[in-house]
């Protein structure tokens, strides 16, 4: 396992468990030409997974800009031995996480009025902190002032989600 010098968030511990975590599954993940149906739902994990380190990253160019993301060398770390169970190659590994990336700002931008209106909320809450009520709460007042949002919310992992062609093209590069 390669040593990376401690970060200021304290991720290193965290990264350090993904890749010994990905380096053990993916010794038990078919090969090139074998069947995968009976680990379609690890799959679907490692996909979900990704998409969830590449959001905060995401958040940050649907909220401020075309500015590279600040926060998400960790992420990328962790992502890339993570992908590492469903990805054999370097440049596989990049690729899928690239797609992730861009699922996650999919979902960003299609859900930005609520991300707002939670990030407004932890603003004005004096602790800054929300429980499941006020965060029910918020989420409920944004998707009845916005009506261009969705009646209800996809699903958003599993591989029917990533047969969705997406128009957004900005990469986390």
């Amino acid at each position: 396992m390669v040593k990376r010098p401690h970060d200021d968030a304290g991720n290193d511990a965290f990264d350090s468990v993904a890749v010994e975590v990905a380096t053990n599954i993916s010794q038990y993940m078919p090969g090139p030409g074998e069947s995968r149906d009976d680990v379609a739902d690890v799959f679907s994990s490692v996909q979900a997974r990704v998409i969830g380190m590449m959001v905060g990253g995401a958040a940050e160019m649907a909220i401020f800009g075309d500015s590279p993301p600040r926060f998400i060398e960790s992420d990328v770390y962790s992502a890339n031995a993570i992908a590492g169970i469903v990805c054999r190659t370097d440049a596989s590994r990049a690729a899928f996480i690239e797609h992730c990336y861009q699922e996650a700002l999919a979902i960003i931008e299609e859900y930005k009025s609520v991300v707002l209106a939670l990030a407004q909320a932890l603003i004005d809450h004096p602790e800054r902190t929300l429980n499941c009520k006020e965060i029910d709460a918020v989420i409920a007042e944004s998707w009845n002032s916005k009506p261009e949002l969705p009646s209800k919310p996809a699903a958003r992992h599993g591989s029917a989600r990533s047969k969705t062609p997406r128009t957004s093209r900005r990469s986390m590069a």
